[in-house]
């Protein structure tokens, strides 16, 4: 898993979170979602407070990550790209508590639902999904349930 609230690590990985330390920055928490097989850039996707109207893809409750206290969702309308040592080039983020295998999957799966993911981050999505269920079909793991295990561990 990656590391806890607060701590500096050399790179994100999937499943990792990030906010802002900037107070005058909208204070999302961002979930690394996939990465990138030819640039090694993560994709990560937004948290925010659920409103009237908002894309109901993907909503996330109170319990499912400590950092939510109140019903949010994801806007896949503001996905975007990140350099996986994103934290080492810029002291504006930390790193929070790694998402759940489950919660993963429902992103990811809200993702590929959502009118408002652009295709290009689907196939990323798509991509991760596969080279994982080759990693654990590899290994002799569980093929269930596609991206458990996450493979952990720094990008290379």
């Amino acid at each position: 898993m990656g590391a806890g609230y607060g701590q500096a690590q050399a790179g994100l990985r999937v499943g990792d979170t990030y906010l802002s330390k900037n107070p005058s920055w909208d204070r999302h928490l961002w979930i690394v979602v996939a990465t990138d097989p030819t640039t090694k850039n993560l994709l990560a996707f937004n948290l925010t407070t659920r409103k009237a109207g908002c894309d109901t893809s993907c909503l996330v409750s109170v319990g499912e990550h400590r950092w939510v206290t109140h019903d949010t969702y994801v806007t896949y309308m503001r996905g975007r790209l990140v350099p996986p040592d994103l934290m080492v080039l810029s002291n504006d983020w930390d790193t929070h508590d790694p998402v759940s295998n489950s919660l993963l999957n429902k992103v990811r799966d809200g993702a590929l639902k959502s009118a408002f993911t652009k295709e290009k981050y689907k196939e990323l999505i798509r991509q991760c999904i596969a080279a994982e269920q080759q990693s654990a079909a590899a290994s002799g793991a569980n093929t269930e349930n596609p991206a458990q295990p996450i493979p952990k561990g720094p990008i290379k």
